[in-house]
């Protein structure tokens, strides 16, 4: 026969909220709340850009900043 028995859940060790990863959680919900979609025009113009400096025929520079070929938020 089978037998019932009511035995207490038993908690996962390490499985414990953390108020900080709420927090956290939180934080990344309010800033996509807020953050402005990319205007389309920006990227369309640097992809134009980019695709221009590819096509010229001459190797990409290596002393440029970061962003010089291709400065688009994502």
């Amino acid at each position: 026969m089978s037998e019932v028995t009511n035995k207490a859940l038993v908690a996962v060790p390490g499985v414990t909220p953390n108020p900080t990863e709420y927090a956290r959680a939180r934080e990344v919900r309010a800033r996509a709340a807020f953050t402005r979609p990319n205007d389309p025009e920006d990227l369309t113009r640097a992809m134009n850009r980019l695709q221009d400096l590819l096509g010229s025929g001459q190797p990409p520079r290596s002393d440029v900043p970061r962003g010089f070929y291709f400065n688009a938020r994502i």
